[in-house]
């Protein structure tokens, strides 16, 4: 079965030619695969797993201070990448049976999609909680120009999102994952934020880029956090004030600059286009005084 935003359609449980899921999503930018690949495995199983790859990988704790998440009794959730091919193949390889492969989507007939050499792995336990936890506040993301979108396969428990093309200030679309649903999504014009239910099995879900062409590079593959324009701004327009300044790190930039940190006409810190400013075109600063001089 295939959401596409709220639209479904009936898969009767086979292999989903790729040219479907492919002509939706370049339509919706967006596709739900329910129960896409569903394979016979221990949850607590994997969650050991993924713990011993984040100590090697650098993990992010994204609901919870301190570096103790995975050993916490606390609710946490958290991420990290598993950079270079031979790493990126041997985490996949340890995926569960009917589970992603090096090429193609889960439960997707061959796809002819083309990713780069790592993956991005989310995890987090919410067994003790009562409420749900959420991860990064609502965000964009910046992907390099011939990358389609993302696909997030959830291998356990289950996980929330809230989505919201850009520019849409309404109510979100809420997309339930459960256990083998796959989730493509273009991550520029959806603005999102993912949370994980008060469950018992714990929630485990990887992520990779994908691209209708050959890469040129890994770096091409390469995801960035990016605040993208909702609505063109001219010149001395404010963009946001400082209370809501999403959470996200501006790119510093000296040829593609479009805003400054300013102060409007009562002395609220805000930030301030500095030139026009097209829909989803992405903000950037220029370059500060301090991180000019470390260049030199």
């Amino acid at each position: 079965m295939v959401w596409i935003s709220q639209i479904r359609v009936d898969a009767r449980d086979s292999l989903i030619p790729w040219s479907t899921v492919r002509s939706l999503y370049e339509r919706h930018r967006i596709v739900h695969v329910k129960r896409a690949a569903l394979g016979r495995h221990r949850p607590t199983r994997w969650l050991g797993e993924v713990k011993r790859l984040a100590k090697t990988h650098n993990a992010t704790t994204v609901s919870r201070e301190g570096g103790a998440a995975f050993e916490s009794e606390e609710p946490w959730y958290a991420s990290f990448v598993v950079h270079d091919a031979t790493a990126c193949a041997a985490t996949l390889r340890r995926l569960p049976r009917n589970g992603v492969g090096m090429r193609g989507v889960p439960g997707v007939a061959e796809s002819e999609a083309h990713h780069g050499s790592h993956a991005w792995i989310f995890v987090g336990d919410n067994s003790r909680g009562t409420e749900s936890l959420d991860g990064r506040p609502e965000h964009t993301d910046a992907l390099a120009p011939h990358i389609e979108g993302t696909w997030h396969y959830q291998i356990s428990g289950s996980k929330l999102w809230r989505v919201r093309e850009c520019g849409d200030n309404g109510a979100p679309i809420m997309i339930r994952v459960a256990r083998g649903d796959v989730l493509l999504i273009d991550t520029r014009v959806w603005r999102h934020q993912a949370s994980i239910p008060a469950e018992k099995e714990p929630s485990i879900s990887i992520a990779r880029d994908f691209s209708y062409v050959p890469r040129q590079n890994e770096e091409a593959f390469g995801d960035v956090d990016a605040l993208l324009a909702a609505r063109p701004a001219e010149t001395g327009d404010v963009l946001f004030y400082e209370s809501d300044l999403p959470d996200c790190e501006l790119p510093r930039s000296k040829e593609d600059a479009n805003c400054a940190v300013g102060e409007d006409q009562e002395g609220k810190l805000c930030l301030v286009a500095t030139r026009r400013i097209s829909t989803g075109e992405a903000f950037a600063m220029a370059p500060s005084s301090s991180s000019e001089d470390e260049e030199k």
